[in-house]
């Protein structure tokens, strides 16, 4: 489904999946202009900034949550100097009552790459 500007929106039952289409300067910041743009009617997951970021409010619906959903890409592009950007990934589990989220950021190391989920430690 078409979504504004013609962007791809995908539905998951309670979850909205998009590219989006709004930066604000800090993380968790867009997610919630995200939630502003659809009036708080459905949780969102998107990865426009390539930050991780999570806002949350409660709606007679229940809680909706908006996340931004880091990056896979290199953090040093040669067209951006120093982006506040974050490598990771986010898993969603979505039932018909409710939206959870796991947030994993790739933590950048001397000996490489690291990121800890339910309490073990994964290394590249």
């Amino acid at each position: 489904m078409a979504g504004r500007g013609g962007q791809e929106e995908v539905y998951f039952g309670k979850l909205l999946i998009t590219h989006g289409s709004i930066v604000r300067k800090y993380s968790a910041y867009t997610a919630k202009g995200e939630a502003e743009l659809r009036r708080y009617a459905i949780s969102t997951l998107s990865g426009h900034t390539h930050r991780g970021g999570c806002f949350c409010t409660t709606t007679r619906e229940g809680i909706i949550q908006a996340v931004e959903g880091f990056c896979l890409c290199s953090l040093t592009p040669e067209y951006a100097r120093n982006p506040d950007w974050q490598n990771g990934i986010v898993l969603a589990e979505v039932t018909k009552d409710y939206v959870s989220f796991d947030m994993i950021p790739f933590h950048h190391k001397a000996g490489g790459i690291s990121a800890r989920w339910r309490g073990k430690e994964y290394k590249a």
